[in-house]
């Protein structure tokens, strides 16, 4: 339901903006991502099963460059802020990641990303934390707001 209203908000965003385009090869981004993460208990093949229930809101400050009408290359900053097991933090650098956009001239685009860095984390008590240096890996999707360009910021109809 609730993918399903995000998507209708997009769509109908979308539409009522003008189709100019939003960034292009000479853009560069600054912002901030948040999010939240949980453990997976799936597993990912040759690491085995998650046992511990680890729970975080994530922060992300992030700067990017555009090096195609769509493809952006971006680090970022990670603050992780667990809540599961216990309130703890952990920091980091995500070294190097890429972001396709579906589209350059909306208002309202989704992305898929992509990309590695280094994790710092007191949680060693964790089994599946057993470091205090830990590779990240971020693969996802997310749905990104361009606000117009330039001076000229009208929206049409």
């Amino acid at each position: 339901m609730v993918m399903q209203l995000v998507l209708l908000i997009v769509v109908v965003a979308s539409c009522l903006s003008a189709q100019e385009i939003r960034f292009d090869e000479n853009s560069r981004t600054m912002g901030l991502a948040a999010g939240w993460g949980h453990s997976w208990g799936g597993g990912w093949p040759g690491f085995g099963r998650t046992e511990s229930d680890i729970a975080f809101a994530a922060f992300h400050p992030q700067m990017g460059w555009f090096v195609s009408d769509r493809l952006e290359l971006y680090g970022e900053g990670t603050l992780l802020v667990y809540h599961k097991p216990k309130v703890d933090i952990a920091g980091g650098i995500l070294g190097l990641a890429g972001r396709y956009h579906f589209w350059n001239n909306r208002a309202w685009t989704p992305y898929f990303t992509l990309g590695g860095g280094l994790l710092w984390t007191s949680q060693q008590d964790v089994p599946e934390i057993d470091r205090i240096f830990n590779f990240q890996v971020v693969a996802g999707g997310g749905i990104r707001f361009a606000p117009a360009r330039g001076l000229d910021r009208e929206t049409a109809c």
